[in-house]
């Protein structure tokens, strides 16, 4: 994703006459681009009146509407969903005085970023979601993609994945800092190009360390009530030739299904700190499978959470995943409360 900023374009400074569309904007990127997204500021002055924001491509077709009480405009700023092509329109409806709303339509970004295949090992087996069986369906409904943020401005995909009715968890090369956090974005049900996906707002970093490379947000309102969430397994043993699956939103695409040959391949590698805290596995990922569940494909428990891909040219090219049962232990000696919270 490339980052950019435009001038901050505001609703009228002046009531609506009467109930309806009170303003509208359209931006466009100069070239052509896969996608476009667009960032609001929110600022409400005082008791905010309902109000709604349709989003539309260049041909006025709607991609997405957003009110008030739409968990993603919980916090005080959030993204658009991507919009195909260069340019985006937006209306702005307010049942009250639109300068109550504190909207600010402020900058956007466009989707430029082309897959690098790191994270394949040999031919891509990766399946859409959809291709896979019912339980393997199902153990997906908690992994989410998410847009991530950064303080350079940059944007950028990861997976993601509930661990009850309001945790997610990540990689922390996605998520850094609280900072970050309260820029992602987290959208569950985006299966297909065509699916609307559910979208919430980040509001909290709870749990995070660099050198597990894991992180754990909170996110308004409570996806894991609608989409379910994960089942953790610590005790499991990582032993050779495991088969697993994981579940992923690849460059950010529609989520997809790693199964054959998706096994352990090193049962203990060192990770990104000096300790043997990994597992090398075989699954085909992409950049944006980052914070990826990695599970036991007989009991679809989680038992690891990937996060490295294999340099081009490699001799002995494998992925890389995280015991998760390093971040449990992790868990309850640095960040207790989340511990008992989720119940480990």
């Amino acid at each position: 994703m490339e980052f950019l900023k435009t001038v901050a374009v505001d609703p009228p400074k002046k009531p609506a006459v009467s109930p309806g569309v009170v303003w509208k904007a359209q931006v466009t990127h100069p070239s052509a681009v896969a996608a476009i997204r667009l960032h609001f500021d929110r600022k409400p002055l005082g008791a905010s009146p309902a109000w709604r924001l349709v989003v539309r491509s260049s041909t006025g077709a709607a991609v997405e509407t957003i009110e008030r009480t739409s968990p993603i405009a919980a916090g005080k700023e959030f993204w658009t969903a991507a919009v195909p092509g260069s340019t985006a329109k937006v209306e702005l409806t307010v049942e009250g005085d639109p300068n109550a709303t504190g909207l600010v339509l402020d900058r956007y970004a466009v989707d430029t970023t082309e897959a690098k295949q790191q994270g394949t090992v040999g031919p891509d087996q990766k399946i859409p979601i959809g291709q896979a069986n019912a339980a393997i369906q199902r153990w997906g409904h908690p992994v989410a993609r998410l847009l991530i943020g950064t303080q350079e401005g940059a944007l950028g995909y990861c997976t993601g994945f509930t661990l009850n009715d309001t945790l997610v968890m990540t990689n922390q090369h996605c998520i850094a800092n609280a900072d970050e956090a309260r820029i992602t974005t987290v959208e569950f049900g985006f299966d297909a190009n065509a699916a609307q996906p559910d979208r919430y707002a980040v509001t909290a970093l709870e749990a995070v360390d660099p050198s597990l490379d894991f992180a754990i947000v909170r996110t308004s309102g409570s996806p894991g009530t609608k989409h379910g969430h994960v089942t953790l397994d610590p005790q499991r043993a990582i032993t050779r030739d495991l088969a697993l699956v994981v579940v992923q939103h690849p460059s950010g695409l529609p989520k997809m299904a790693s199964i054959a040959d998706c096994t352990v391949k090193a049962p203990s590698l060192v990770g990104v700190g000096a300790r043997e805290t990994d597992f090398g596995h075989g699954c085909d990922t992409l950049p944006g499978s980052s914070g990826s569940p990695i599970s036991d494909s007989t009991s679809g428990s989680v038992v690891g959470l990937h996060h490295l891909g294999f340099p081009p040219g490699s001799a002995n090219p494998q992925n890389q995943g995280v015991r998760i049962a390093e971040i449990v232990t992790f868990l309850n000696a640095s960040a207790k409360p989340i511990h008992d919270e989720l119940g480990l």
